[in-house]
């Protein structure tokens, strides 16, 4: 009985090992929607917001540059 108790208790605590790096690893993939970037090559200023379900919304002031900016936010 003592046996399968510490087994029990390893396979606990395996699992929540797993369980923790699991939240950490999905954690980590979450996308940056905040802050500045800078990119080569653009004419004028390019915004870009996130709706709520994050979908990007692009505002430029020609095609060129919303045509960059597409491609770096895919």
């Amino acid at each position: 009985m003592r046996k399968t108790k510490k087994v029990l208790l390893a396979l606990l605590a395996l699992l929540v090992l797993i369980g923790i790096v699991f939240f950490i690893f999905i954690s980590s993939l979450k996308p940056d929607y905040s802050g500045t970037k800078k990119l080569a090559n653009l004419a004028n200023g390019v915004n870009v917001y996130y709706d709520a379900y994050g979908i990007p919304h692009i505002y430029a002031e020609n095609e060129a540059d919303a045509f960059r900016v597409l491609g770096y936010v895919h």
